[in-house]
């Protein structure tokens, strides 16, 4: 049901430009990753998600509700409750091509899996495989299993039984595992590249044994006709240290491409992301000594 309140103004003395204050004051508001955009196509409504808490690590079955917040009327709306969130990203929400669908994730059956929820019809699809990311044509959706994205840093996929001990895979690059496409007209869902895909196109072995590989990021660019991953291997001695490599790869799972923004194994940073012309990436670099 729509809920009808007052944008408020905020007023600072060190603001030089008007702010409005848009969600109302019955829970904690937040948005997907920086890098998504969480207006609507035609701007009329933004997608937000309703936290439960924030005192605490969520565990498997808390639940947040998924939000649209119309700026003609004044309104904002629970649309869809899940179990699929975090601190960082929300409950990664997606729009469509259009004001129409907006997408989200939802454990179901035991599984992260992407969910599609039509705001004219108030029906809700499921999906066969996991959503970090939608194309912008709509056509697909890609994603690391939500399951695995806290080993590597907390609040970014699904919440899990024991948040102080996430799911995790065995030592090395698994062959089975990696990114996974979502055909959104077909549900077919396929292991679009493996993490042993990806490893094996560094340009330098690990320096240390038994390291674990792990996806993070995948996006698509504005044409969507290729895709940015970012893999990370961890080691059992030094745990906190990430090693992110950024690679590039068609839909398809063609073409692998590896962006040489450091060091492969001396390397700090993040936020990488799609440059405007859909062609280059940028990414904040930190080097260490």
């Amino acid at each position: 049901m729509k809920q009808s309140y007052n944008f408020e103004p905020y007023h600072s003395d060190a603001c030089n430009v008007p702010i409005t204050k848009i969600t109302p004051d019955d829970g904690y508001y937040v948005f997907t990753y920086f890098d998504v955009c969480p207006f609507s196509p035609s701007q009329r409504y933004l997608a937000t998600t309703r936290l439960p808490f924030q005192n605490r690590l969520p565990v498997l079955g808390d639940t947040a509700d998924v939000c649209v917040i119309d700026f003609e009327e004044q309104t904002i709306e629970a649309v869809y409750t899940t179990k699929s969130w975090g601190y960082q990203t929300g409950a990664l929400l997606n729009w469509g091509s259009t004001d129409r669908h907006l997408y989200t994730n939802d454990v179901i059956d035991g599984q992260a899996v992407c969910v599609r929820i039509d705001l004219e019809s108030g029906e809700t699809t499921s999906f066969s495989g996991p959503m970090y990311n939608i194309a912008p044509d709509e056509s697909s959706v890609v994603g690391f299993p939500l399951e695995l994205m806290d080993i590597s840093q907390a609040g970014y996929g699904a919440p899990c039984k024991d948040p102080h001990n996430p799911e995790k895979l065995p030592p090395g690059a698994a062959t089975d595992e990696g990114i996974w496409k979502t055909d959104l007209r077909t549900n077919t869902c396929t292991l679009l590249v493996s993490l042993a895909d990806v490893a094996a196109q560094l340009p330098e072995p690990p320096p240390q044994e038994n390291g674990t590989f792990y996806f993070w990021h995948a996006k698509f660019n504005r044409q969507s006709n290729r895709i940015m991953v970012i893999l990370r291997c961890l080691f059992p001695n030094n745990w906190g240290r990430r090693n992110p490599s950024t690679f590039t790869i068609r839909p398809d799972g063609s073409d692998l491409c590896y962006l040489p923004f450091t060091h492969p194994w001396n390397a700090g940073g993040g936020h990488a992301n799609w440059h405007a012309d859909s062609k280059h990436l940028i990414r904040h670099i930190t080097e260490s000594d």
